[in-house]
C-alpha cells in the first residue's frame, strides 16, 4: 500500500496535483513512519510551498530517523544521499544531532578543518552558561 501511495504522489506531483501528492506521502508515513523518502518529499514540498513549520517537521523527523542510527557522521552521510534537497536534510540533521548528542559525537576530522573552531567554542560556551 505504500509503495502504491509512493507512485501516486509522484504522479499527482508531474500532474501539478500538489494537495494529492501530499495527501499520499503523508499516507505513507502514517503506515511506515521510518519512511525516508516520504519525509523528505514533504519537507521539499512544504518548503517549496513557504510551509515553513511543517517542512521543519518533516526536517525533524528524518534527523530522528537518522539519529536511529546511533552515529551522527552515518547518519549526515545517509541524509546527503537521499534524493531532493539532500544537502538541506544533511545540514540540518547534523546541526539537530550535534545539539542533541554534543561535540563528542561529532568525527574529530570534521572539527578539525573547522573554520574559526576556537570563537565558535568560546561562542557556545557563553550560550551555555546564560542557560540557568
Amino acid at each position: 500500500a505504500s509503495q502504491a501511495a509512493l507512485q501516486a504522489a509522484e504522479l499527482y506531483l508531474k500532474s501539478r496535483e500538489v494537495q494529492k501528492a501530499i495527501e499520499n506521502w503523508e499516507r505513507v508515513t502514517r503506515l511506515h513512519p521510518d519512511n525516508h523518502r516520504a519525509h523528505t518529499r514533504l519537507a521539499m514540498i512544504f518548503e517549496r510551498l513557504g510551509e515553513r513549520e511543517k517542512a521543519v517537521r518533516e526536517y525533524l523527523a528524518l534527523a530522528s530517523l537518522f539519529q536511529g542510527a546511533g552515529d551522527l557522521a552515518l547518519a549526515v552521510e545517509k541524509a546527503a544521499r537521499i534524493r531532493g534537497d539532500s544537502d538541506s536534510v544533511a545540514c540540518l540533521t547534523g546541526a539537530l544531532l550535534g545539539a542533541a548528542l554534543g561535540t563528542a559525537a561529532i568525527p574529530s576530522g570534521w572539527l578539525d578543518t573547522l573554520p574559526q573552531r576556537a570563537a565558535i567554542a568560546e561562542l557556545a560556551d557563553r550560550l551555555m552558561d546564560l542557560n540557568p
